[in-house]
């Protein structure tokens, strides 16, 4: 029916009732509000993704020359987590409309040797790149010697900065809450059927006797994943990416940040060529230092024992230590701050428990009977120290456990023997395949740390990496010397 006069519209609307009127105890209203809204949702357009496979290499050159000449194009990959292959690679740059194509998987059509070349031409181009936690992608190129060239807009990070509290940036929660792509969780659930796999049997010690029980773990690894089933949810990773770009990159480029957006993008690039190359390291410094540090360790926890026996604050049980033998055992510290010396608790853990760690134990002092217990004053300096690491004031035993246990142990065992490599690269695009004039860069032979990062291990947005490179004390980090040379 048409109304005269009147602008009319060929849309359907529903009215509702204001969502604010459960607040004011319409209870009732509640059920009406939500079947409203999910009716609402059901008449919504929607785009699903139509996934393309390319079975042939001539289908390949046509999508690498079709998308390497785009202004910008989404893309994802799916490797092994066992043997670190690649095994799919899926671009998108039309919403709904995906491509994918098999690389290492068991029932590709061709070998490395044929997609690497062609994969290197799609992504050494100038286009933008688009992708979830898209560092992951990079780090996996660059250890099979390809590096994404031209802009990159990661949109896990993106998402970081518009709503940092967000409780879940994971594709898939993103993907189904904000994008309504009903296929999405149709490519979901038969990859998350089709990997669950058996690995192994488990013998289970009951009262009774001896029980054999079988231990169904479900393994995550892309390559126990048929193609059937890994291509169509690769595809949709990417239109979804792609979706997520188109959905939040216009009004971010209008926020302040979007600076420093550009900046952290550029920033993921080297970390992932630093997180393949590596940092060139003189073992003979660590060896070393580590002599070093063992010798005044093991000074200082004599004196501690000692001092502690002396003053009669320990009996005859032993004071037990933790991770290389000198990290106090918390249990015993906080008996012997507070049972033995009787200080007065300033902090307490989320447990309900006294804290020792070193912020809780530095506001000890704040209570005046505290500050006049010397004894306990001694036992906390030995303990967290005086000073900060690198100076030469008195560090403490935990800041030899740090040093020597967090550093200079799990950074010997991470390092990696390399032979000298040589190579052009363009330091103007970033990338090899260009015409411009390329300087020559060498890695002498040597030990090398090559950390993993992380862009979703921080729960404040910060990179985190295996170990905390950011943080190395400046009494290792004079181990770190420059590659080129």
């Amino acid at each position: 029916m048409t109304i005269p006069d009147l602008t009319y519209t060929p849309e359907r609307k529903t009215l509702t009732y204001h969502p604010a009127s459960i607040l004011h105890g319409n209870e009732e209203n509640r059920d009406y509000i939500t079947d409203d809204l999910k009716m609402v949702r059901k008449l919504q357009p929607r785009v699903e993704t139509y996934t393309a496979e390319l079975t042939t290499l001539e289908d390949v050159d046509r999508a690498v020359a079709e998308y390497a000449s785009a202004k910008a194009f989404s893309v994802d990959l799916e490797w092994s987590t066992e043997t670190g292959k690649i095994l799919c690679v899926s671009v998108c740059k039309e919403v709904g409309k995906a491509h994918w194509w098999l690389i290492e998987h068991r029932e590709a059509n061709w070998t490395w040797a044929e997609i690497a070349p062609r994969l290197a031409s799609l992504l050494g181009g100038r286009a933008i790149k688009v992708g979830h936690n898209i560092s992951g992608d990079a780090i996996q190129l660059a250890n099979h010697g390809i590096e994404m060239a031209g802009d990159l807009i990661d949109t896990l990070v993106l998402v970081k900065m518009i709503n940092e509290l967000y409780p879940d940036k994971t594709l898939e929660h993103l993907a189904l809450r904000f994008l309504d792509m009903p296929d999405y969780a149709k490519a979901m659930q038969p990859y998350k059927r089709g990997i669950k796999v058996v690995v192994g049997e488990k013998r289970v010690m009951l009262k009774k006797g001896m029980v054999i029980k079988q231990v169904y773990k479900k393994s995550k690894d892309y390559g126990n994943a048929p193609a059937s089933i890994l291509g169509p949810y690769c595809a949709c990773d990417g239109d979804a990416g792609w979706r997520l770009a188109k959905k939040y990159v216009p009004a971010a480029q209008k926020q302040k940040w979007w600076p420093l957006f550009q900046m952290y993008m550029k920033a993921e690039r080297v970390l992932a060529r630093n997180t393949v190359e590596g940092w060139l390291v003189d073992v003979k410094v660590l060896d070393k230092k580590q002599k070093v540090l063992e010798k005044e360790a093991a000074i200082l926890k004599r004196r501690f024992l000692r001092f502690i026996k002396q003053e009669g604050l320990w009996g005859n049980r032993p004071f037990r230590f933790e991770g290389q033998g000198l990290e106090p055992h918390e249990e015993d510290l906080r008996r012997l701050l507070y049972r033995r010396l009787r200080l007065k608790i300033m902090a307490w853990t989320d447990t309900d428990k006294p804290s020792t760690s070193a912020k809780g134990l530095t506001q000890l002092w704040r209570d005046k009977k505290n500050a006049r217990n010397e004894r306990a004053r001694q036992v906390v300096e030995m303990v967290i120290g005086n000073g900060k690491e690198g100076d030469d004031k008195w560090l403490g035993l935990r800041n030899y456990e740090k040093l020597i246990g967090t550093y200079l142990v799990n950074l010997r065992n991470r390092l990696v023997h390399r032979e000298r490599r040589e190579f052009k690269f363009c330091e103007r695009c970033h990338s090899v395949p260009c015409s411009h004039k390329k300087t020559t860069i060498v890695w002498p032979a040597g030990w090398y740390f090559c950390p993993g990062y992380s862009l979703a291990g921080a729960k404040t947005g910060r990179l985190s990496s295996r170990p905390n490179i950011q943080n190395i004390p400046p009494a290792i980090r004079v181990a770190f010397v420059t590659r080129f040379k």
